[in-house]
C-alpha cells in the first residue's frame, strides 16, 4: 500500500498546534521513567521540608508565650500579652547578665568557705619524674598527721587507760611511803597514818587523773574516733595518685568534723563545760577495690552498677555546670550526686553532746559550711556506766547522736588537684574503653 506523503503534510500542518501537544504530554509522561530517580527523591525531600517550615512558621504564631518567673515560690505563669520591643530585650539581656554576675559571686563566697589546702600540695602538682619523692613524703606527712593533729585540732583528749591508771596510783604511793614514813631504828612508827594515806590514794587518784583529761580537753576521743587510711601504712615504696588522693579527701572530711566540733564548744574550759562531750566516731566509707569510688556519690551514668567501678561506656564528659542538677530524692534526704559544679561525699559522726544543747548543736553543722544533715538517729547514754570507763561527762543527762552528714567539694578548686584515674571516676573526663583480649 503506498503511503500518501502529500496528504500526511497537508493534516499536520493544519493540525500542528494539537501535534504539538500531544508531543509534550508524551514527553512529561515518559520524564518519570527517564530521569534519574534520585532527583524525585530530592524534590519530595523539598517539598517535606518547606512544608514543615511553613507548618513551624504557623504554629510559632499561634503558640502562647509566658513571661519570665522572677520569683522562686511563684507557681502562676503569666501571659505574654505582646511582641517584647528592642528595650526590653535588651533590659531581658541586662537582667541576665546581672543574674549571672551575682551567681558567680556567689559561687566565690562558696568558694571561700569550701577550699581546703593539701596536707602536701607539691604531691598533686609533680611531674611523672618528681611523683615517686613527692608522693613518699606524702605517706611520711600522713603517717606524722593522722590522727595526731586531728586530735590536737579539736581539742581532745582519750582517758587513761586501767594500766596507766594503775601505774600512777604506785607512783604516788611510793612517793607517800618515802616521804611521810616516821622510822627510828628501821622501824615504821606512823604505819597506821600512812596506811590511810595510802588507801586515801587508792581512792582518789584515779578519780584525779580521769578528771585531768576532761579538765585539760574540750571533748573526749575514742581510741579509733579517727578514720585512719590503712593504704598510707603499706608496703609498696611509694602510694599510687588515686590512693594520695583518697587519703587527702579522708583528712578534709575530718577535718571538717573536727571544725563542726570545735565551733559548737567555743568558749568552753573543759568538758564539763562543752555541749559536745564526746566526739565517738567518724566514719566514711574508705576506698579499695571492692568501693572504687570510697565516699563519693556517683550519678548512674558515672557508675557501673554491676561493680561500683567507672563505666568506660557511660557519657562521662556530659556534666555541664550550667545544666539543671538532677536528684535522686530515692537514695537519700538531699538526693545530690556529682555534677559539674560540685563532688558529693558521705559521713557519719557519732558524738555525744549535752542533751538540753542537742537541737543547737545539730543547727550548728550546716552553718557556714557545704554540709548537710541526711539523718539523725539519738539514744540515751548511762553516765555513771561511762564514767566507770573514764568518760565523766558531769551531772546533767547526755545523749548520743549518730549523725549522717552530705558534704560538697566544689569542682572550681578540686579539678586542678585530682590525678586522672580520679577525674575518670566522677566524670570530668573519660574513661578509656577496655581492651578485648
Amino acid at each position: 500500500m503506498a503511503v500518501d506523503t502529500k496528504r500526511i503534510l497537508t493534516v499536520a500542518k493544519k493540525n500542528g498546534l494539537a501535534i504539538a501537544s500531544a508531543v509534550v504530554a508524551l514527553a512529561a509522561l515518559a520524564v518519570p521513567f527517564v530521569l534519574a530517580d534520585g532527583w524525585v527523591s530530592e524534590t519530595n525531600t523539598n517539598l517535606d521540608a518547606r512544608v514543615s517550615a511553613a507548618k513551624a512558621v504557623s504554629d510559632m504564631g499561634k503558640k502562647s508565650r509566658t513571661l519570665p518567673q522572677m520569683e522562686p515560690d511563684a507557681t502562676d505563669k503569666k501571659p505574654l500579652e505582646m511582641f517584647p520591643s528592642k528595650s526590653v530585650i535588651e533590659g531581658g539581656e541586662a537582667a541576665k547578665k546581672h543574674l549571672a554576675g551575682q551567681a558567680e559571686a556567689m559561687l566565690n563566697e562558696a568558694l571561700k568557705i569550701n577550699v581546703r589546702r593539701p596536707l602536701l600540695e607539691d604531691v598533686f602538682k609533680a611531674t611523672q619524674a618528681q611523683y615517686r619523692g613527692a608522693a613518699s613524703r606524702f605517706r611520711d606527712a600522713y603517717k606524722e598527721f593522722m590522727p595526731a593533729g586531728l586530735t590536737l585540732m579539736v581539742k581532745g583528749g582519750v582517758p587513761l587507760t586501767a594500766e596507766e591508771i594503775a601505774l600512777d596510783v604506785a607512783a604516788v604511793k611510793d612517793r607517800i611511803q618515802r616521804e611521810r614514813g616516821v622510822r627510828s631504828g628501821g622501824q615504821l612508827l606512823n604505819q597506821d597514818e600512812l596506811q590511810q594515806l595510802l588507801l586515801k590514794a587508792d581512792i582518789e587518784v584515779p578519780q584525779q587523773r580521769r578528771n585531768s583529761v576532761a579538765l585539760g580537753n574540750q571533748v573526749y576521743l575514742s581510741l579509733d574516733t579517727w578514720t585512719v587510711d590503712p593504704n598510707m601504712s603499706s608496703g609498696a615504696s611509694f602510694p599510687l595518685p588515686d590512693v594520695v588522693w583518697f587519703a587527702q579527701l579522708g583528712i578534709w572530711i575530718q577535718q571538717e568534723v573536727a571544725r563542726i566540733v570545735l565551733s559548737a564548744n567555743e568558749g568552753s574550759r573543759n568538758v564539763f563545760e562543752s555541749p559536745v562531750k564526746h566526739l565517738v566516731k567518724v566514719n566514711f566509707t574508705q576506698y579499695s577495690q571492692q568501693a572504687p569510688a570510697g565516699p563519693y556519690i556517683l550519678p548512674a551514668a558515672v557508675v557501673d552498677a554491676s561493680s561500683g567501678a567507672a563505666s568506660a561506656g557511660a557519657p562521662m564528659t556530659g556534666l555541664d555546670p550550667a545544666a539543671a542538677i538532677t536528684l535522686s530524692k530515692g537514695a537519700f534526704l538531699t538526693g545530690r550526686q556529682a555534677t559539674g559544679m560540685f563532688d558529693a561525699v558521705h559521713f557519719q559522726m557519732v558524738v555525744r553532746v549535752r542533751e538540753s544543747d542537742a537541737s543547737t548543736f545539730l543547727a550548728s553543722i550546716p552553718r557556714g559550711r557545704l554540709v548537710n544533715i541526711l539523718n539523725v538517729e539519738m539514744s540515751s547514754i548511762d553516765s555513771a556506766s561511762e564514767s566507770a570507763a573514764g568518760y565523766i561527762y558531769g551531772n546533767e543527762p547526755v545523749i548520743q547522736l549518730v549523725v549522717e552528714c552530705e558534704m560538697l567539694f566544689l569542682r572550681r578548686w578540686t579539678e586542678g588537684l585530682m590525678p586522672t584515674r580520679v577525674r575518670q571516676l566522677v566524670g570530668i573526663d573519660a574513661a578509656p574503653a577496655s581492651s578485648t583480649p
